[in-house]
């Protein structure tokens, strides 16, 4: 890993009161501080979109980002429900970062509409992020449709924990199958406190450690960088 660059963290909800994430800013101070430890230097943070019936906006988003210490770099970003993505695409509510759109998957169901969803943002050249795809069992095994919904445009990413077995020994092995295939382009902490960020250094050594030096990089960084591009510009390097 390049540790001057560093890590890019793309599913990450550290922003205070605004979902299940920390409750103070000295939370969300904590989680810069432990996320910088596992070699994190820019971090996306994505508040569920739709927390507790309400629809967060991009200012509110922006807003909370500004009031965190300067610790790390962090672009706005949200994590979209997938069920009601179609129709905040259409009135034009979405949070997006550079071009990336993260998709929350429900770890039940068979995701209907999943293909139609990521066929309409391609359309609006926005990068669908299906978000920890392993957690929902059947879609994560299911190789034909994941295959053909990379082939659409779609990119999946998953948790760290699900790769050290926070959620179970099945959920591992379809992380693990997702890298095997070629189908996991991304590795996220998901972070909700500051204790995560010591799975995801676990998980980033295991992943080095298994799949090697270059995969890890594509999943922690050069993955990435095209789908934020336009936010770091905008930031600047200073920033």
């Amino acid at each position: 890993m390049n540790t001057k660059e560093g890590i890019i963290d793309i599913h990450c909800h550290i922003l205070p009161n605004l979902d299940d994430g920390p409750s103070s800013l000295e939370e969300a101070e904590a989680m810069l501080k432990e996320a910088l430890k596992a070699g994190i230097r820019e971090i996306v943070a994505t508040p569920h979109l739709v927390w507790q019936e309400k629809l967060l906006s991009k200012e509110q988003i922006q807003s909370a980002i500004e009031q965190l210490p300067k610790i790390i770099k962090v672009y706005g970003g949200a994590e979209v429900p997938l069920m009601e993505a179609s129709d905040l695409l259409e009135e034009d509510k979405l949070v997006t970062t550079g071009k990336m759109v993260l998709l929350d998957t429900p770890p039940l169901g068979k995701l209907l509409g999943l293909e139609q969803v990521v066929f309409k943002m391609v359309l609006k050249r926005l990068t669908p992020v299906i978000a920890h795809p392993e957690r929902n069992l059947p879609f994560s095994l299911d190789r034909r449709r994941l295959e053909h919904l990379k082939n659409m445009g779609a990119l999946f990413q998953i948790n760290a924990g699900s790769l050290l077995g926070l959620w179970g020994k099945e959920v591992e092995k379809a992380a693990e199958k997702l890298i095997e295939w070629g189908i996991a382009d991304i590795i996220a902490s998901d972070a909700h406190t500051a204790e995560a960020f010591t799975a995801f250094r676990e998980a980033i050594a295991r992943l080095r450690k298994r799949w090697g030096e270059k995969i890890s990089e594509n999943m922690t960084r050069t993955n990435i960088l095209p789908l934020i591009r336009k936010e770091a510009q905008k930031v600047g390097p200073g920033a």
